[in-house]
């Protein structure tokens, strides 16, 4: 079943990655093809604002 996001997460999913493999990406679109990466961002890079509901889908997709 596909969530429902608000306008806040919608905005937060379109944020890009200005570093890396992903570079220029939207967190949405790594979302899509590899959420492990947004799982290890989320864990070991404590700069990044990604939000909390982005992070337990891809954590969620990566245990699927």
């Amino acid at each position: 079943m596909k969530k429902k996001l608000d306008v806040k997460e919608k905005k937060a999913r379109e944020q890009r990655l200005n570093f890396g493999k992903y570079k220029n990406k939207t967190l949405q679109q790594i979302y899509e093809f590899d959420p492990g990466y947004l799982v290890w961002l989320y864990e070991t890079i404590a700069v990044l604002k990604i939000s909390k509901t982005i992070y337990r889908d891809a954590l969620e997709k990566t245990l699927a």
